[in-house]
C-alpha cells in the first residue's frame, strides 16, 4: 500500500462582517464600525511523503520507460474545490542535457542527452491517452505530459515541468477533533483551527449561536481521535443536553504553535470520485551514452501550491480536465459571419439573418454600418437592427424594395472586428 499523509494550506477567503444592532432614529443619524474578518475554508489534501525515482536504463519493467518513479497520488479531503500547481525541478549534471521531445532523444548521437517528462493519469492507475497507451508508448505529444525544459544561466544545470490540477470537493466532508491529550506532531501536514466551547443552556440558545457562526457538534465531551459535525452559519441543529458546541477561530493556527491545553478541528473528507489525480516520470536516454547513473539526474523536487477555488469557477474548468489535469482549452480564432446569407422578401415583414459575432482575438462586438453591395454609401439606421445576434431589415425597408419591382437586393454588412469583415446578405422574393 502507498504511504500516504496529510497536507494542508490557508486558502482563498471569503468576506465575512458582525455588528451589534444598535437602533438609530432616521432623524438623528450615526455611524456604525464593522469589522471584516476573513473566513477559511478548511482544506486538506493527502499526498505521499515519499516517491522512489530512478534510472532505468535497461527498461527493466515499469513499461520501458528509461525513467522510472513510483505515482504521486492526490486526494482532496477538503470542503471546498482546490487547485494544484505543480512544479517539477530536476537537478542535472553539468554534462546531461535536455532535449524537447522523446523523438529526439531516441535519435541522439550526443553523449548525456535525455528527454524527461512529466505524465498525469488520465484515470486510475492508467496514463493511457485516448487508446490503450503504455507508459512506453508515451511521448510529448500526449496530452497527459509535459516535458521538462532547461533552463539557462543560473538554472542551466536545471529543469522544469509545470503542471495543474484541479480537484472536486469532499464527496463526504468530516472533522476531527484534536484533543488535548493528542500531539499535532503526530498527525502530518493537518490544517488545524482553534475551538472555543460555548455555554449553550437550551435550543433558543443554539438557534442564536448557529445564526451567527459555523458550530461544530461534538457527541460528548472532548475525547482523542473524536467525530464533530459542522453546523453550517444559518442551518439549524436539534439541540441535545449531552452534546458539546464549539465556534472555530477564522484563521488556522500553525503547527508549531498548537497549545497543548486547547482544543482544535481539523478535516478528514472523503474523497469524491474527480477529487483524485496522479503523476509520475518518464524518460528516454540517449542511446550514444553507454553508462546511465543516479549521477546524471541527481535529484528531482515536488512544489506544489495549494489553493481552494469557488465551485462556480471549478464548474467552469472541470471540462477541461482529465482525471485532475487541466489541460488549457486552444483559444478558438473565428472572424464574424452570417451562416445563411439569404432571406425572402415578403410584404409588411422584416427579413432577418442570424449573425455569429465570432470568437477570440477575431471577434467582433456589432456592426458599424449596412450599405448598398460593393459601395460605401450605407442605408438609414432606421432601416435595420440588430439585437442579440439578430439582423433585422425593417418591413419598412422591404416594401420599399417590393414596390421598386426589384426582385433581389444585395448589402454589405460591415462588422466593427479588427479586420473590419464584410459579409454580403442578400433579400429576394
Amino acid at each position: 500500500m502507498r504511504n500516504k499523509k496529510i497536507l494542508s494550506t490557508v486558502v482563498a477567503s471569503a468576506l465575512a462582517a458582525t455588528t451589534m444592532a444598535v437602533p438609530v432614529m432616521a432623524a438623528d443619524g450615526g455611524n456604525i464600525d464593522v469589522p471584516v474578518t476573513t473566513k477559511t475554508a478548511v482544506i486538506r489534501v493527502q499526498v505521499p511523503t515519499k516517491m522512489d525515482i530512478s534510472v532505468n536504463q535497461f527498461e527493466m519493467g515499469d513499461g520501458g520507460s528509461q525513467i522510472y518513479s513510483t505515482p504521486f497520488d492526490m486526494i482532496n479531503r477538503s470542503e471546498i474545490p482546490v487547485k494544484i500547481s505543480v512544479t517539477s525541478t530536476a537537478e542535472l549534471k553539468a554534462t546531461t542535457k535536455l532535449v524537447g521531445t522523446k523523438a529526439d532523444a531516441e535519435s541522439s548521437k550526443t553523449e548525456g542527452e535525455v528527454w524527461m517528462a512529466v505524465a498525469a493519469e488520465t484515470a486510475a492507475d492508467s496514463y493511457a491517452d485516448g487508446a490503450d497507451t503504455a507508459i512506453k508508448d508515451l511521448t510529448d505529444e500526449n496530452k497527459n505530459v509535459t516535458s521538462f525544459v532547461q533552463g539557462t544561466d543560473a538554472d542551466a544545470a536545471k529543469g522544469t515541468a509545470n503542471q495543474t490540477f484541479y480537484m472536486d470537493k469532499s464527496g463526504t466532508m468530516k472533522y476531527k477533533l484534536l484533543n488535548s491529550n493528542e500531539a499535532a506532531a503526530d498527525i502530518e501536514y493537518a490544517q488545524f483551527y482553534e475551538l472555543t466551547l460555548q455555554s449553550v443552556a437550551g435550543a433558543d440558545a443554539l438557534a442564536a449561536l448557529i445564526a451567527e457562526n459555523d458550530v461544530y457538534v461534538a457527541a460528548g465531551a472532548a475525547a482523542d481521535g473524536q467525530d464533530l459535525t459542522k453546523e453550517a452559519k444559518g442551518t439549524a441543529h436539534t439541540y441535545d443536553a449531552g452534546e458539546k458546541y464549539y465556534t472555530a477561530a477564522l484563521e488556522a493556527t500553525a503547527k508549531g504553535d498548537v497549545d497543548s491545553s486547547k482544543l482544535y478541528v481539523y478535516g478528514n473528507g472523503e474523497a469524491a470520485t474527480d477529487g483524485v489525480a496522479a503523476f509520475r516520470y518518464i524518460g528516454k536516454l540517449s542511446g550514444a551514452q553507454e553508462t546511465w547513473t543516479k549521477d546524471d539526474i541527481t535529484k528531482v523536487s515536488i512544489k506544489y501550491d495549494i489553493l481552494g477555488v469557488q465551485e462556480s469557477k471549478y464548474n467552469d474548468v472541470k471540462a477541461d480536465c482529465v482525471y485532475g489535469l487541466y489541460n488549457e482549452p486552444a483559444p478558438t480564432e473565428k472572424a464574424p459571419s452570417i451562416p445563411t446569407a439569404t432571406a425572402k422578401m415578403v410584404s409588411g415583414q422584416p427579413a432577418t439573418f442570424n449573425v455569429d459575432l465570432g470568437a477570440g482575438d477575431l471577434k467582433a462586438t456589432g456592426i458599424t454600418s449596412v450599405t448598398n453591395a460593393g459601395t460605401t454609401t450605407a442605408i438609414p439606421t432606421s432601416a435595420y437592427s440588430f439585437k442579440d445576434g439578430v439582423l433585422t431589415i425593417t418591413a419598412d425597408r422591404v416594401n420599399t424594395l417590393l414596390s421598386a419591382n426589384l426582385s433581389s437586393k444585395k448589402y454589405d454588412v460591415i462588422f466593427n472586428d479588427k479586420d473590419k469583415t464584410v459579409v454580403t446578405i442578400t433579400l429576394e422574393k
